[in-house]
C-alpha cells in the first residue's frame, strides 16, 4: 500500500508533468520552487518537500503529517494553477490508488 510520502511525490510529479508538457522539466521545477516559496508560510509542511536540480525529494516525516494539512495544500495548489484543467490533468496522471488516497484525505477531483 502506498504511503502519504509516495502519494505526495506522485502528486507533485503529476503537476511537474503537466507544467513541463508545454515547456521543460527545468521550467516546471522553477515553477514548483516559486510556488513553494510563496506558500511555505501558510503551509509549513512544504519544508518537507525539496525540488532541486531536476529532482524531487519528499522527507519521510511527511508520512506522519496531518491529512487535513496535506489536503489543504493540494487543494490550494490546484486552485492556484487552474482548478478545472489541472484537476483533469492530474487525475489523468495519477493511478487509481493515488486518487483513492487523495480523495480520502479531502482532495477534490
Amino acid at each position: 500500500m502506498k504511503t502519504l510520502q509516495d502519494v505526495t511525490k506522485d502528486f507533485f510529479e503529476s503537476i511537474l508533468a503537466v507544467i513541463s508538457k508545454n515547456s521543460s522539466k527545468n521550467y516546471g521545477i522553477v515553477i514548483l520552487n516559486n510556488m513553494k516559496k510563496s506558500l511555505v508560510k501558510d503551509f509549513p509542511i512544504l519544508e518537507l518537500i525539496d525540488f532541486d536540480n531536476g529532482s524531487m525529494v519528499i522527507d519521510a516525516k511527511i508520512k506522519s503529517a496531518d491529512d487535513q494539512d496535506l489536503s489543504n495544500l493540494f487543494n490550494k495548489i490546484i486552485e492556484i494553477i487552474s482548478p478545472d484543467v489541472l484537476r483533469l490533468f492530474i487525475k489523468d496522471q495519477l493511478d487509481a490508488g493515488d486518487i483513492k488516497i487523495l480523495t480520502k484525505i479531502g482532495v477534490k477531483f
